[in-house]
């Protein structure tokens, strides 16, 4: 069964995230004291909004290191809430030592592949850091992910995004026969959850136009696997 969306009826905001956020983000805890960061849909957009829910639910699906989300449906605090993850730094290639996630960080470009995620830049990757010099990879902030504007990625046909902004040194070594596995998945996710993750995202972003969204998702998925390609052409090109 697909991983449904966390629906939360209050948050009490705390402190504002203290690093730069195209959208701005605050701290937040629920009832249950868990603490979140948290994105207005009044500051993010719903297109953004859309971009956020539909990229969860596609990391979800074939196992994408993402953090757990929901959505605060307040109608006074419309927020895509991103549980915090203490101890987790900012990607640095210098100081990541060896990705004990290997298979699901090399997921992550599959992932960036199929939504036309350009914004992987080092302020939206993160390592938490082991006792043993490790890291494990979890990526966040898939607010500008292109899938949130059907239309325009429509438009744009079955491209790959552009890595020009792609985290330096990530990936770290030559994960593409990785991410073409993940993509051959993607691939072959079934009509029944290509529609219930177009409805449940279009749910949580008011976004009335559910065919054109399950549409544009079913059409890059079913190219994954030539888009993940190309994008790692893009990323291996930057060496």
């Amino acid at each position: 069964m697909m991983v449904r969306i966390q629906r939360i009826s209050q948050i009490m905001r705390l402190t504002r995230v203290p690093v730069p956020h195209t959208n701005e983000a605050t701290y937040a805890l629920d009832p249950g004291g868990r603490r979140w960061v948290a994105k207005r849909e009044a500051d993010m957009g719903c297109e953004a909004l859309l971009a956020e829910a539909l990229t969860w639910l596609l990391a979800r699906e074939i196992g994408a290191p993402v953090p757990d989300a929901a959505f605060c449906d307040d109608p006074d605090e419309r927020s895509w809430l991103s549980e915090w993850i203490p101890h987790a730094k900012h990607w640095s290639a210098s100081s990541a030592g060896p990705i004990r996630n290997l298979e699901g960080a090399a997921s992550i470009l599959a992932l960036d592949a199929v939504v036309f995620n350009e914004a992987r830049h080092g302020g939206n990757l993160l390592l938490v850091p082991d006792v043993d010099g490790g890291s494990t990879a979890v990526a966040i902030d898939a607010d500008e992910a292109l899938i949130g504007h059907p239309a325009e990625l429509t438009r744009r046909g079955l491209v790959p995004p552009d890595p020009r902004i792609l985290a330096a040194g990530f990936p770290p070594g030559d994960w593409r026969a990785i991410a073409s596995d993940v993509a051959t998945r993607v691939a072959a996710l079934p009509d029944a959850w290509l529609d219930a993750a177009a409805t449940e995202a279009c749910a949580v972003a008011r976004e009335p136009h559910v065919h054109l969204v399950r549409d544009v998702l079913a059409s890059r998925c079913r190219a994954a696997v030539e888009l993940t390609g190309r994008y790692m052409d893009a990323v291996e090109a930057r060496r």
